[in-house]
């Protein structure tokens, strides 16, 4: 599975507008009879968005041979902006995931 820029920016933003504390949509209660639970559509959106994440592999090897490919052929030249790009948007996703808890890359 394949996360578009899109896709991260959507969900930055959704992250974001949780950290100021803004509420979008309505409530959900879980359990009519006594207890109940309560949870935001943002929530629910959150923890899918978590587990689709959890199941993207940290390595895409197609991707890896792909790429080593094109670059031993001279066929890919990527602009620092869109390196820079795409390695922020790998730390957000990554801090989202881990619940705010740093990620260390370098293992």
């Amino acid at each position: 599975m394949k996360i578009s820029g899109n896709q991260v920016e959507s969900l930055l933003q959704v992250y974001v507008e949780r950290a100021r504390g803004q509420k979008r949509g309505e409530a959900l209660r879980v359990s009519p009879q006594g207890d109940s639970l309560a949870l935001s559509l943002e929530a629910q959106r959150m923890s899918v968005l978590k587990e689709r994440l959890r199941e993207i592999p940290p390595i895409r090897q197609e991707l890896v041979v792909a790429f080593r490919e094109r670059l031993e052929k001279g066929q890919y030249h990527p602009g620092g902006v869109e390196i820079a790009r795409k390695m922020l948007y790998r730390e957000a996703v990554d801090f989202i995931v881990s619940e705010g808890e740093r990620v260390d890359h370098s293992a």
